[in-house]
Parts: C-alpha cells; sequence; structure tokens
C-alpha cells in the first residue's frame, strides 16, 4: 500500500500597505519589517516570503529583498493567519487613560510585555486579554501592543484597542512620531547639564542577550538632560529622550557615555552599593512621558507620569 500524502491548509491572510512620502527609497524588507514587526514578524521571516514570491509591489511580484519603494507605491503581502494562542489571565492593571481607541498604562517593573520562547503566560498581554476582551478580535499573539518596555523597565506604554488604532499607531511608532522621554538614574554626573547622541546599536558580536554601539548597527539617537546631580558626584537623575526605537537604547546609548543605570545588571557592571542608593533590584528606567497624534480623534495627546 503507497503512503498518503496528508495535505494540510494554512490561512493565508493579505495585508496591503501604501508607501508613504517618508517612507520613499526605503527597502522593501525594511519598509515591511517595520509595518509588521510589532506582530511578531521578524524582518528574516518577511525576508523569506519576499523570496517565496508572496510579496506583490504595484501588483507584480518582487522576489529581491532589497528592492527600493517609489511613494505611493503599494504594497501587498501574505501571511500566515496565526491563531490565537493567548489566554486572558486575571492581573491588576494601572490604567491611566482609556477611550475606544487606547489605552495608556503604567507597566510594573518586572512585568514582561508579549509572550516569547520560555515565556507562554504571565505578561501583560494576557492581562490586557482579561481586561479588554475585544482584543481578542485583533490578529496575532500579541493583540493590541504596538511597542514595548523592557520587562525591569516601568512606566507608560500604549495599547491598541480596535484595529484603526493598531494600524495608526504601529505607522506612527515606525516613522518615529511618538515623543518618547525616560527618567534614569545613571552611576556618576554627566560633565554637561545636556546633551546628544548619535550612536548605531547592534548586537552585541559575542554576548547575544546585549547590544552595543557598533559601525555597523541601526541608526539611533537620544538626547539627555540632567534634572538632579548629587553634590558627590555619585548619582543623577536624567530624564533621556529617544528619537529611535532600538532594543535597550536608553540602557546602551548612556553605558556608552560612561554613566550606566544604576542596577542594571547587564550594562552597569557592579552593582550600586552606595549608602546613598542601597542595591537597586533592576535598572533604575521609568517610561514617564509619551506624546503622538490621537489615531483615531487625530488631534495631539501628551501623557507624563
Amino acid at each position: 500500500m503507497s503512503p498518503k500524502r496528508i495535505m494540510t491548509k494554512i490561512a493565508v491572510e493579505q495585508r496591503s500597505f501604501i508607501v508613504a512620502a517618508q517612507d520613499a527609497g526605503e527597502r522593501l524588507d525594511r519598509f515591511l519589517a517595520k509595518a509588521l514587526g510589532a506582530e511578531g514578524h521578524s524582518r528574516e521571516k518577511i525576508k523569506k516570503r519576499i523570496c517565496e514570491g508572496a510579496v506583490l509591489v504595484d501588483g507584480l511580484p518582487v522576489l529581491a529583498p532589497r528592492q527600493l519603494l517609489a511613494r505611493g507605491s503599494r504594497v501587498d503581502i501574505g501571511i500566515a493567519a496565526q491563531s490565537p494562542r493567548l489566554r486572558a489571565e486575571q492581573g491588576e492593571l494601572s490604567i491611566l487613560f482609556q477611550d475606544d481607541c487606547l489605552a495608556v498604562l503604567n507597566k510594573p517593573a518586572g512585568l514582561t510585555v508579549h509572550p516569547a520562547p520560555g515565556r507562554e503566560q504571565g505578561t501583560l498581554a494576557h492581562r490586557l486579554l482579561a481586561h479588554f476582551p475585544q482584543l481578542a478580535a485583533l490578529d496575532g499573539f500579541r493583540p493590541g501592543i504596538v511597542h514595548r518596555l523592557d520587562k525591569d523597565t516601568s512606566g507608560l506604554i500604549l495599547v491598541a484597542l480596535n484595529e484603526r488604532s493598531r494600524l495608526g499607531l504601529a505607522a506612527l511608532f515606525a516613522r518615529h512620531k511618538v515623543y518618547k522621554e525616560y527618567l534614569a538614574l545613571v552611576q556618576g554626573v554627566p560633565a554637561q547639564p545636556q546633551g546628544g547622541i548619535d550612536a548605531p546599536i547592534g548586537r552585541h558580536p559575542t554576548q547575544k542577550t546585549r547590544m552595543a554601539v557598533l559601525p555597523s548597527g541601526k541608526q539611533a539617537t537620544s538626547a539627555w538632560r540632567t534634572l538632579y546631580a548629587d553634590e558627590a558626584g555619585r548619582f543623577a537623575l536624567v530624564a533621556v529622550r529617544i528619537f529611535s526605537g532600538r532594543t535597550h537604547q536608553v540602557r546602551v546609548h548612556m553605558r556608552h557615555l560612561g554613566h550606566p543605570l544604576w542596577g542594571d545588571a547587564l550594562y552597569g557592571g557592579k552593582k550600586a552599593s552606595d549608602p546613598a542608593l542601597g542595591a537597586p533590584e533592576r535598572q533604575m528606567l521609568h517610561a514617564w512621558k509619551l506624546a503622538f497624534t490621537h489615531p483615531c480623534a487625530g488631534h495631539e495627546a501628551e501623557l507624563s507620569f
């Protein structure tokens, strides 16, 4: 008896995007990575879909991830529809603002934002599903999540409550149109009261859990100002605005300036033991200010906490 061939049907979802003026000249794979990155689609997966012929530009298949895009072009991609994997979990949420379109939360330190390998429960995404059941109608395994904070970073995080909001907020973040500022307690006192840093960030060549300033990294720009300086020069409270959204950007840039965050076990070296600060159990970083154009109402919104 010859073996039977078993055919498995995989649902494919068609997604479409229009290239805006600010994205003209962008590579196809990078454009789609920005558009789909918040949903868990990596650039490598997107490259694979391009090479498989699953991407059309203005109705024609394009097999080159490096293809440059023109303003106004329509990009279509077929992606495997992700079946819902989240189960609602009860848990406290600090909701600072909410309307029919979005919510702004104060995420506590120690809470992972969304599922990842080795963390399939107990995340903010699971709690969101319990508080906002309508999120179950959104695509992906991290419904409502449009940006992230590190597990041990506290502070403001935006959540989309419907598809219109998700698309609008994702576009704002992709174009770096969201004002993001952090409070950081750093080791030592910067020599100048304020300054900027434009230093590319990429994966550390030998320590894969770390990021580093590298010539081959992605462009990353930050600006900082000192809010309080210890007279003894032991520490300073600084406000750091990031103009790009690279992984660990504040932590990497402040280390690069010679002022790593207190309590940052990954980038800060020895843990703080100064009596004035004690020994922080996590990096002293808090996302305290957001400003953006409301994706549904169209007006400017600014929140700080």
